[in-house]
Order: C-alpha cells, then sequence, then structure tokens
C-alpha cells in the first residue's frame, strides 16, 4: 500500500473488507496488483474519490472495484457513498511547447 499517498486513515480496513468480499484468489492477486497503485482521498461530499496515475485505471478501476469498494465503505459505516476514480494532479501531463521556427 502506498502509504505516503494515504489521506483516509480508514482506507487500510476498505481494503481487508474488499479482499473478504472477492469470492476467488484469481480476484484476490488481481487486487493485489492492482490496490498499490489506487491513492484513496476520502470522502468528498457524497463521494468516495481514489486517484490514480492514467486514464485507463480510471474506466478499468471503475468496472472492477468502484462497486465493491462502496460494498466495503459501507459496511464500515460509511453508507451512499459513490465511488470515483479521478486522475492524480501530477499525473496530468502539460502540452509540449512547440519549437520556435528556425
Amino acid at each position: 500500500m502506498n502509504k505516503e499517498n494515504l489521506r483516509d486513515p480508514a482506507w487500510p480496513s476498505v481494503v481487508e473488507r474488499v479482499r473478504s468480499l472477492l469470492p476467488t484468489e484469481m480476484e484476490r492477486n488481481r487486487m493485489a496488483r492492482y490496490f498499490p497503485l489506487m491513492k484513496p482521498r476520502g470522502q468528498e461530499g457524497a463521494e468516495y474519490r481514489i486517484a490514480v496515475s492514467e486514464q485507463i485505471q480510471v474506466e478499468m478501476f471503475t468496472d472492477y472495484y468502484a462497486k465493491i469498494i462502496a460494498e466495503a465503505l459501507e459496511e464500515g459505516g460509511r453508507p451512499g457513498l459513490a465511488v470515483r476514480f479521478v486522475l492524480e494532479q501530477s499525473a496530468v501531463r502539460p502540452q509540449p511547447v512547440p519549437m520556435p521556427p528556425p
């Protein structure tokens, strides 16, 4: 787990609840590979935000994990939150500066 980016102290317990909800060892192995890429940002309004570094991760993790993380949050006493994966601010790459004409 990426502790330097851990903004929600409850995240480790959320991770354990997610792990317990996954029905197969293959899914738990996939989780072990992907969850270190997630940087929980915590609750913002009615959303629980998790930052990732690539747009493909936003799409993939939303499909694979948003619902089960929401279930784990509900079990942990935080019902009704929508889980949203967002791009890290630092992951947004600036547009390259055009080269001046010779």
